[in-house]
């Protein structure tokens, strides 16, 4: 079979197919790239919707001397934000640090559960090698003024259950 074309027809025909094939390439990236974009659209606005009336807001709080007004106003956002979670942390810290610093060897505390209240309760519960560990760590959480009330099932006193226990702590926390 021979070809009816000359070669520099041939090749101008391939020049031909080429710049097709180029055009439609681009066009396919430009169709995708709207397509993202009007994909991505939604969450640009709704992200800076909210930045907006928060930064209008902070900026109303500002002296108007400072120099550095943006940095100030988002130090304020952030400091607003984090401010339930600064002043809760500290002073749950310092109970969990009086928990756990009267825990004999013997008991391995595997979960901790909080709830903050006037009833504040915290949930303990692990394992321990003898039930009299678990007695002395009651008693001696009893003898701290900020707990109200230490209690343990009655089963882990007893000694009937195995080596698991759970223990509830209240008090003003």
């Amino acid at each position: 079979m021979t070809n009816v074309l000359t070669p520099e027809s041939s090749r101008e025909v391939r020049g031909l197919y080429r710049t097709r094939f180029v055009f439609i390439g681009a066009l396919a990236l430009i169709v995708c790239g709207l397509v993202l974009f009007l994909a991505l659209l939604p969450s640009y606005v709704i992200l800076n919707a909210g930045r907006s009336s928060d930064d209008a807001s902070s900026a109303s709080l500002l002296p108007q001397e400072t120099t550095d007004k943006g940095d100030i106003a988002r130090a304020k956002i952030i400091m607003r934000e984090f401010a339930p979670i600064a002043s809760s942390s500290a002073p749950l810290r310092g109970v969990l640090e009086e928990v756990l610093a009267v825990r004999p060897k013997g008991v391995q505390i595997l979960t901790i559960g909080m709830k903050r209240g006037a009833p504040g309760v915290i949930a303990l519960s692990g394992t321990t090698s003898s039930r009299d560990d678990i007695s002395a760590y009651r008693a001696a959480l009893e003898k701290n003024p900020r707990f109200t009330g230490v209690s343990v099932p009655i089963g882990v006193l007893a000694g009937t259950s195995d080596d698991r226990f759970t223990m509830t702590i209240t008090g003003a926390f």
